[in-house]
Formats: C-alpha cells, sequence, structure tokens
C-alpha cells in the first residue's frame, strides 16, 4: 500500500496469492495504526447492473452495477472533521489526497460520477450546488494489449479544474486478465501519471466490479486467480507513484466471504468499497447495507471504506439514502466518503442535474 498511516498488525495481514513474477509491494506497504483521513467522530457501463446470477441479500437491489451492459462507458463548504491533506489535492503520507474544502457533511466526503453518456461534466454539479466534490468517478475501458485512455484525458480539464480525486474505473472489457501484462500495466500507470503531474490524486479502480462483470460477458474475464495476479501487476506498475492509490471495489454479494476469492491481498490495495444500489426497504440503515463487507474487508485490515458507487431512484428514496449515505455509522470509523451515480439511465438516479436539486438542501 501507498502511505504510511495506516498499519495492520502481523495477524491480521491479508494473505495474497503468491502468484509467480509478481513481488509484494512491500515497500510501499502502508502502516496500519490511527486513521489519518476524516472520520466521522461513448456508452460506459456503470450504475446498476439489470439482473445478474450471484445471490443478493433480502432488501438489497438485484442490481448493483450497470443499468445496462453496453460498453463504451446549495451546501456550503465543509473543513474536514480531520484533515486528509495539507491543502490542495496532494497526497502524502498518511494522506488519502481528499482535497481540503470539498463537499463534506457530517466529515464524510461527497463524489459523484457525471453522466458521460449524455456528456455531462463535473463543472456542472459543482456550479449547480455551489460546493466542490471531493471525488470525480469515470469508466474507461481496455479494448486492446494498447490501452487507450482518451475517455479519460478528454476530460482533463474538467477533472482538473474540479480539485476532486479521480476514481477511474479502468474496465478491462476485450482483455482477459491474464493479458493484463506488466506491459499492459505500465501503460494504465503511465496513463495515471498524466494526472498525477496535474496535481491530481488518482484512486484507481480497477476492475471494478470484478465478481459480476465476469459473469454478465463485460469483462472478458479469468479465474480469481488470473484477476489477482492483472490486480498486482497493475499495483506494482503503479507502487513508484505516491499520488496512485489501489482502489479495490467488487459488487454487492450476499455474504462477503464470497469476496475473498477476489481480494488481492492488503498490502496491494489502498481503499476498499462495494458498489451497492439498495432496495427501497433498506435505505435507512448504512450499517444494514454495507456493515457486512466492511467488517470483511476495511475493519479486519484497517483499511480506508469509500462507497464508490451507488443511488436510488424516486425523490423521496434518494432523500432518506443521501441522508443514511452522508451520516454513515459510529461503529464504521474507516469509512471516509461516498460517490452518487448521477445518471439518466435505465432510471433517473440524478439528483443534482435533474428537474430538481435534491442533494443540496441534504448536503448543505
Amino acid at each position: 500500500m501507498k502511505t504510511t498511516a495506516f498499519i495492520a498488525s502481523l495477524a491480521l495481514a491479508a494473505p495474497a496469492l503468491a502468484l509467480p513474477g509478481v513481488e509484494p509491494r512491500h515497500s510501499r506497504e502502508w502502516h496500519h495504526s490511527k486513521p489519518p483521513y476524516p472520520t466521522h467522530s461513448s456508452v460506459y457501463p456503470g450504475g446498476p447492473t439489470g439482473t445478474g446470477s450471484l445471490p443478493q441479500p433480502t432488501g438489497w437491489s438485484s442490481a448493483s452495477a450497470s443499468p445496462s451492459n453496453t460498453i463504451g462507458g446549495g451546501p456550503t463548504y465543509a473543513e474536514p472533521a480531520a484533515p486528509a491533506s495539507t491543502g490542495g489535492n496532494s497526497t502524502g503520507a498518511g494522506d488519502l489526497g481528499i482535497p481540503a474544502g470539498c463537499l463534506q457533511k457530517n466529515g464524510i466526503s461527497v463524489g459523484w460520477l457525471p453522466d458521460q453518456d449524455q456528456g455531462v461534466k463535473m463543472d456542472a454539479i459543482t456550479s449547480k450546488l455551489g460546493a466542490k466534490a471531493c471525488f470525480y468517478g469515470l469508466y474507461s475501458q481496455i479494448t486492446s494489449s494498447q490501452y487507450d485512455d482518451s475517455q479519460l484525458t478528454g476530460l482533463m480539464d474538467d477533472i482538473k479544474s474540479s480539485g476532486a480525486v479521480l476514481q477511474p474505473a479502468v474496465m478491462p472489457t476485450k482483455v482477459g486478465f491474464s493479458e493484463v501484462t506488466e506491459d499492459l500495466a505500465s501503460q494504465i500507470a503511465v496513463s495515471m501519471k498524466k494526472f498525477t503531474d496535474e496535481g491530481i490524486t488518482v484512486w484507481l479502480r480497477f476492475a471494478h466490479e470484478v465478481n459480476y462483470y465476469v459473469t454478465d460477458g463485460t469483462y472478458k474475464g479469468g479465474s480469481p486467480r488470473d484477476f489477482v495476479k492483472a490486480w498486482q501487476n497493475v499495483a506494482n506498475a503503479v507502487k513508484d507513484n505516491d499520488k496512485v492509490l489501489m482502489y479495490w471495489s467488487p459488487n454487492n454479494v450476499q455474504d462477503a466471504s464470497q469476496l475473498e476469492q477476489w481480494f488481492p491481498g492488503a498490502e496491494y490495495v489502498d481503499v476498499v468499497g462495494i458498489d451497492i444500489y439498495p432496495d427501497d426497504s433498506a435505505l435507512s440503515s448504512f450499517k444494514g447495507v454495507y456493515g457486512n463487507f466492511y467488517d470483511a474487508f476495511s475493519a479486519k485490515y484497517n483499511i480506508p471504506f469509500a462507497v464508490g458507487e451507488t443511488a436510488a431512484g424516486g425523490q423521496d428514496q434518494q432523500k432518506q439514502w443521501l441522508t443514511s449515505l452522508s451520516m454513515g455509522d459510529q461503529s464504521m470509523s474507516n469509512y471516509v466518503g461516498f460517490s452518487w451515480f448521477e445518471y439518466d439511465k435505465e432510471k433517473d438516479w440524478r439528483v443534482v442535474t435533474g428537474s430538481e436539486n435534491i442533494a443540496g438542501p441534504i448536503l448543505e
């Protein structure tokens, strides 16, 4: 892991698969101790995934990734409760790179995934809210052995002006996990450096929702072992760039133990999260939705937890879920923030750029 902020005891060190040709990033491990971050004391896949074969918890939506499987892809400024950054959008030791002065509620950082399908940029969201985003989520596909990052670099100016942490979901849609070689991983690292050279912190959400997308054909796929090696190749490729953090973000499952085979090992993961779009019956319970995953991966290994993407449909439901997300749960002290899927895609998930600015009064 990247910073020296968070050190897990040896008893809690996550086992990583011993894979030939892949060396653990011992020189970049987090030192897991007291969290240094704020706590609370063009068609692009993304959003809820329609249907899937994975079992789902009672009260949770069976749709937890993209609403379709097409490929392409008034709040005030709040000071952090315990600043994660010394200012600007820079990462250092003990720092997740969350920018000071971005939109927070109860010390929880708020971000958005603007509707790339419709060409919506972060500027449209922050202008309407009057507040800077903490996270900027985007999608980019790997379609060959030569990574084309234009889905990201084409938005460079908007990303820079947002001041937010970039959360690129880099998706191996046309290459198998075994094809994510050291060479391809180095291309991804070079791409991320284009952003970090501009002062932008990157949380690299490589192969997000892997456990679902290998079942529906979105990812060319491979075995969990192949995925772990691909992840570790990418993690090793970016390990010398202090401003790139590896962000593991699988899809909703009934029991978090189902995800153990997809976990790359704590020494290769800087932030954990999970993509869940809850059913209406679960909207009032943040812990009920995320607690199982949080305990299995964030609490167990003392790794920061952030919601990579989520949303609800219907204004009453959106108000309720935004309230829950911005409150979190006092027992989940590693929770640092969430990103809202601000798309009109199969459902109108928008809470800022739709017909009404629903988010403003809740997050101010």
